[in-house]
C-alpha cells in the first residue's frame, strides 16, 4: 500500500484545454497562481507550487473521454509532461506516477 498523495483530475469534465488547466488548479495546487499552459503544468509536477517532495500519485480519471475530446495530440503531450516527472523521466527526482482510469 502506497503513502503517496493522490490528486485526480476528472477526465469526464475535460473538455478543453482550459477545463484541464482548472482540474490542476481545483485538485492539485488550489488556490495558487501559475502559467496555466503546459510548461507550467510541468512546473506544477515539479514541485514548483507546493506538491510533495516524496513524490506523488497522478491520477487521470475517464482518461479515454478526456483524449477523445482534446485530441490524440495534446492528450500525448500532457501524459509525456507527466511521464518525464516519473520513473525512467529525465526528471525522475520529482517521483510523479502516473495512473490512467
Amino acid at each position: 500500500m502506497s503513502d503517496l498523495r493522490v490528486y485526480t483530475i476528472d477526465g469526464g469534465v475535460v473538455e478543453t484545454v482550459e477545463d484541464f488547466y482548472d482540474q490542476v488548479e481545483r485538485n492539485i495546487i488550489p488556490q495558487r497562481r501559475w502559467a496555466r499552459d503546459l510548461t507550467g503544468f510541468d512546473d506544477v509536477l515539479g514541485g514548483d507550487y507546493g506538491t510533495p517532495e516524496q513524490g506523488f500519485v497522478l491520477r487521470i480519471t475517464e482518461a479515454d473521454a478526456m483524449e477523445a475530446r482534446l485530441g490524440h495530440r495534446l492528450f500525448a503531450r500532457i501524459l509525456a509532461i507527466a511521464r518525464k516527472h516519473g520513473e525512467g523521466g529525465k526528471k525522475a527526482a520529482h517521483k510523479v506516477t502516473l495512473e490512467l482510469a
